[in-house]
């Protein structure tokens, strides 16, 4: 049974040095592979391989301490009768010897010699415990350094508690197959884990120190870890880096990213009530939401600069879920102040004279006021009247006469009433007049003098003897438009007919379309065409009109110049 101890201990007592090395040779190797192999990970494999060694040792002890080690131990054991193995004579038996009839035939012992002195016995006796109290202290350091380890993680100091966590896994004591081994392993990996969140912390790198701290969590599944202040600080952590986003989304109205650095601020908010319910930090969310908002439009209610604010308030007017009351309170308070702002960001545009911007402000204000706030509507229409005409008159100014008469026929058609329209219709003349000059156009000379007309007035005759209508544009002391319509008889004149043969046709007599015009007198910009026909080139000229005077002339298209006169 010295073979319990593991380390051959009756092979020693019964001499048998052959199997005793073996022993030692099989041990070492066990504890080699033991430490190379991280036994300590698989105890009941390796446990189970001890046992099947030392139960292995023990049959073979057990049966070497039943078999004599030698065959002539007995000084008995070979000798014979027969006279040809005593040459010289049978064996003389004394009287102090003893005398076996068949020494061959005496038992043999189960037990062996015992060996001399009488320490022999004693230290059989204590060799089992020896190796016992041997494999509990190798057990114990690991577990004692494991629980200085666990003290040192849970009062915050990581790097002392590596050192014990390094000290609890050392290989020597890895055939011990303590279940040290494996929870020093777990905690050094925890330490490091937590120190790097630690460190992202104290270095303002969020989102690492978020990972961190939550892979720190998790590795506890549910429960408390070692370190008790890690969900503490993962709350801290996430609400620090909500109010980052929150900053950069109040002060980056130059990046055009407003809508996504608001809704990345609201889901790092929503993120903390959800990742760590009653918190201290969860409890300060409706504050935050609060300062969200009054950080994106403070440039409007505290600076009164409200195109400054205007993406913020569409940003938040959108933030998702709107289910939520945080989020869906923020976004309803943006969706109210949102025409109002637009509105008087026109105001502020239409001051700065950028009148065609404001026109977009002030229709975008009408649109999102609607029901939301009909007065609102109704002062962002007020003002886009103004904001057309202006916009049409600093289109027409820069030569732009497409985009001037877009603006002022919407101001027109849309709102008729008023004298902004009458004022927009007249524009538009000197749109259409200034329009035709700029391109390719004949001689207009003035109306001949034919009769008189009231004192103070003057009154234009203009008759159609071409088979096209006839526009007339005037700009002076009055503006206006006026349409002849086409003769239906007419054809273009011949002017060589005329130059050659001397041919004198008659123009406007009694059955020609015409019109008369009752103007103040002065000079005006005018301008005739043939609105349905593009290849006649227009008349243009001045017309200085006398008062009370009346005045007549004939209008017909040329076969090759045009309109005549």
């Amino acid at each position: 049974m010295l073979n319990v101890s593991g380390c051959g201990a009756g092979f020693w007592y019964l001499r048998a040095w052959k199997w005793l090395a073996l022993v030692w040779v099989v041990d070492v190797a066990l504890l080699t592979l033991a430490i190379t192999q991280h036994a300590s990970d698989h105890p009941v494999l390796w446990g189970s391989g001890y046992l099947v060694w030392l139960v292995v040792m023990v049959a073979v002890g057990w049966r070497r301490a039943g078999t004599p080690a030698h065959a002539d131990q007995s000084p008995y054991a070979d000798q014979s009768l027969h006279a040809d193995r005593f040459p010289h004579g049978a064996p003389s038996v004394h009287a102090d010897q003893p005398v076996h009839a068949d020494p061959s035939a005496a038992p043999h012992s189960r037990e062996p010699a015992p060996q001399s002195g009488a320490a022999g016995g004693g230290w059989r006796r204590w060799a089992p415990f020896v190796v016992a109290g041997g494999l509990g202290y190798c057990r114990s350091v690991p577990e004692s350094e494991l629980e200085r380890a666990v003290e040192a993680h849970a009062a915050g100091d990581c790097p002392g508690a590596m050192g014990h966590y390094a000290r609890a896994v050392r290989a020597r004591y890895e055939f011990t197959l303590s279940g040290a081994f494996d929870d020093a392993r777990y905690g050094t990996e925890s330490c490091r884990v937590l120190m790097r969140a630690r460190l992202a912390e104290q270095q303002d790198r969020y989102t690492d120190a978020i990972r961190g701290y939550d892979l720190y969590l998790a590795r506890y599944d549910g429960e408390s870890p070692p370190w008790g202040r890690a969900e503490e600080h993962a709350a801290a952590t996430r609400l620090s880096y909500a109010d980052a986003l929150a900053r950069r989304a109040a002060g980056g109205r130059s990046t055009g990213t407003a809508r996504e650095d608001y809704q990345a601020a609201a889901r790092a908010y929503l993120e903390i009530r959800s990742k760590h319910p009653g918190s201290a930090e969860a409890e300060q969310l409706d504050q935050r939401f609060d300062a969200l908002y009054d950080a994106g439009t403070a440039a409007w209610t505290d600076g009164d600069r409200p195109c400054e604010v205007l993406d913020d308030l569409r940003a938040l007017s959108g933030l998702r879920p709107s289910t939520d009351p945080l989020t869906g309170g923020i976004a309803s308070r943006a969706v109210r102040s949102l025409p109002d702002a637009t509105y008087a960001c026109g105001r502020v545009h239409h001051a700065d004279r950028r009148y065609c911007v404001a026109v977009e402000d002030f229709d975008k204000a009408r649109e999102l006021a609607g029901d939301v706030s009909p007065k609102t509507a109704a002062r962002a229409v007020s003002a886009l009247r103004g904001a057309l005409y202006r916009c049409g008159l600093e289109h027409y100014r820069k030569d732009e006469y497409e985009e001037a008469r877009t603006t002022l026929n919407r101001l027109v058609d849309d709102y008729p009433k008023g004298g902004t329209a009458e004022r927009a219709a007249d524009l538009l003349v000197d749109v259409d007049i200034a329009e035709a000059r700029s391109g390719d156009t004949d001689s207009l000379t003035g109306p001949s003098p034919w009769t008189g007309a009231p004192a103070g007035t003057v009154t234009v005759e203009l008759i159609n003897e071409s088979p096209e209508s006839m526009q007339i544009l005037y700009s002076g002391p009055e503006t206006g438009r006026a349409t002849v319509e086409a003769c239906q008889e007419c054809t273009s004149h011949n002017t060589d007919l005329v130059e050659i043969d001397g041919y004198e046709e008659s123009c406007g007599t009694q059955d020609r379309p015409s019109i008369t015009l009752k103007l103040e007198p002065g000079a005006y910009d005018v301008v005739i065409r043939a609105p349905s026909d593009d290849t006649v080139p227009p008349l243009s000229g001045t017309w200085h009109l006398a008062s009370g005077t009346g005045y007549s002339d004939c209008y017909y298209i040329t076969s090759t110049f045009g309109y005549g006169v």
